[in-house]
């Protein structure tokens, strides 16, 4: 309990702070996401746009028969234009690093894990939108007794502030 309340309250401090930097500076923005996927899990983020790049945090959880917690951080780049509409392009390339932190009722596990993905954003409305992707994560065999790549996908919804 004690360690979701700090998780709280360090995504309320984040997107505290970047709110304030997109009132400093006009043009950038702030988009606020919430999904679902591997290796970010069940998650809530916070993203940094500038240009047609952004810089997110996420922090994730899952607890089925064993606890898993995720932090991420990532990075977004914007490209193919496909339309003649101002703003951030719809397709993007994403490259991520996540750290789980595994609690069994046995043992305790910390892994590291970097993943590659191409996705899409469909946009409902100026600030509104779904966003989808896919790709590969490379994890420690001891994660899932593999061979250290898996599938990575992710569903998420977003708001830019």
């Amino acid at each position: 309990m004690k360690y979701k309340l700090r998780l709280s309250v360090y995504v309320l401090l984040i997107t505290f702070a970047f709110i304030n930097a997109n009132q400093l500076f006009g043009q950038e923005k702030v988009v606020i996401t919430s999904g679902v996927g591997f290796p970010e899990l069940i998650n809530i983020g916070v993203r940094y746009q500038c240009g047609q790049s952004q810089l997110g945090l996420s922090i994730g959880a899952v607890n089925v028969k064993v606890k898993f917690i995720s932090i991420s951080g990532d990075l977004f780049y914007h490209f193919d234009r496909l339309s003649n509409k101002p703003g951030i392009n719809p397709c993007y390339c994403r490259v991520g690093l996540d750290y789980w932190k595994l609690d069994e009722f046995h043992a305790e596990g910390n892994f590291l894990l970097f993943n590659l993905r191409l996705g899409r954003d469909f946009n409902i409305s100026h600030k509104f939108g779904i966003e989808l992707d896919a790709g590969v994560v490379f994890h420690s065999k001891e994660l899932l007794n593999q061979s250290g790549v898996a599938p990575s996908l992710g569903i998420r919804l977003f708001y830019k502030i």
